[in-house]
């Protein structure tokens, strides 16, 4: 039996951000009653999660063309929601095994984008969640409006989806839709060679958020978790709820020299987290 624990003690450290639902109803060997306090936690895991693995196709509005390629290493740092002490803990600590969750969710992650015709683009990542055994795998298409007519901005339509994989307890997607509006501007005298390019650009993003917890029957009771997105076979409506909009304010910067590209972006999803990211990669 001391063999087991150990065992169970490492796996714990060695993977503390876990997502663990069942966890909510103890909290310190203490028995938690209040469903109230839990529901209300767990939605706000729900919207802040959601938030925070979506898609996020927070990229230049002007697309790669037809030919065009690219390949980035990716990373971003969402800022959980924060509070709480002993008496009561923040939503975070509520579903952590050490119950003292990270206030920042760090995701590095891979990403691939291919141009099409028409001015269109196709892209797929994958990250993963860090220091737990759950990761995000993503996929989205853009589509340009508005696209090399200066002095006008580019103007970007783009759509994806996102799901949250590793986790038994918990299924999680997020499906966006959202407009991006930007431009792209030569760097260096005007006059000689410009291999240089700036790209500032802005986005708005509506995210829908849908979840279903894997609980046994009493632990969702206690919890009172809800399957956003009427995702659950359940026949009682009661365990069922609309999936959860969100929108998301973003920007960013992009510098290319040549094939080289640095990226940085940062935004704040309403009711949920601000976060920042950065990327660098290759255009081809």
């Amino acid at each position: 039996m001391l063999h087991l624990a150990l065992l169970l003690s490492s796996a714990h450290a060695a993977w503390p951000e876990d997502v663990n639902l069942a966890g909510m109803v103890d909290q310190g060997g203490v028995n938690i009653v209040d469903q109230a306090v839990l529901t209300e936690a767990y939605g706000t895991v729900i919207r802040e999660l959601g938030a925070s693995v979506g898609t996020r196709v927070t990229l230049p509005a002007r697309t790669l063309g037809a030919t065009g390629f690219e390949l980035s290493l990716d990373t971003s740092m969402t800022f959980l929601s924060g509070g709480g002490d002993a008496d009561d803990p923040r939503p975070w600590d509520r579903v952590n095994t050490a119950e003292s969750a990270s206030s920042q969710m760090f995701q590095p992650g891979i990403m691939i984008r291919k141009g099409l015709p028409m001015s269109l683009e196709v892209g797929f990542g994958g990250r993963w969640v860090g220091m737990s055994r759950q990761g995000v795998l993503t996929g989205f298409v853009r589509a340009a409006l508005v696209e090399g007519y200066k002095p006008w901005p580019d103007i970007n339509l783009h759509m994806g989806g996102s799901g949250y994989i590793g986790n038994d307890q918990l299924e999680l997607g997020v499906f966006d839709v959202g407009l991006t509006i930007g431009t792209t501007a030569p760097l260096g005298p005007s006059g000689g060679a410009r291999i240089a390019k700036l790209s500032p650009y802005a986005d708005v993003t509506l995210m829908v958020v849908s979840a279903a917890p894997k609980l046994d029957d009493d632990t969702r009771d206690a919890i009172g978790a809800t399957a956003f997105g009427r995702r659950d076979t359940d026949q009682d409506p009661t365990n069922n709820g609309k999936a959860l909009s969100i929108p998301n304010f973003s920007g960013g910067l992009q510098l290319e020299a040549g094939t080289f590209m640095i990226r940085l972006t940062g935004g704040y999803t309403l009711k949920a987290v601000p976060w920042v990211g950065a990327s660098v990669g290759f255009s081809y």
